[in-house]
């Protein structure tokens, strides 16, 4: 479940994201900050998500293997499934 948890999510937005229905204000921030530096999606995403991770350790929340696994392979997962996503949807 551990492994299985950002496998599954990073598809996922990688498909919502992809058919242009609207990501949501990480995802939009994450797609600006990669389309304005050209940096890639994954060092953005890990940026993001090591600035929430501190965020909430700081708000004394709970920090687990989970929560660095998760925060490490997310935005390397989005981008490997967003790039395949947009092309298995296109048309024509």
């Amino acid at each position: 479940m551990l492994a299985a948890d950002p496998a599954m999510n990073g598809m996922g937005m990688g498909l919502y994201i992809a058919s242009d229905c609207g990501a949501g204000p990480r995802n939009s921030l994450m797609l600006a900050l990669t389309e304005k530096t050209g940096k890639k999606l994954a060092s953005i995403r890990l940026v993001m998500e090591l600035f929430v991770l501190a965020e909430g350790w700081l708000l004394k929340g709970p920090v687990s293997l989970g929560t660095i696994l998760y925060c490490i392979s997310i935005g390397i997962i989005v981008g490997y499934t967003l790039p395949f996503c947009k092309k298995s949807l296109t048309i024509g």
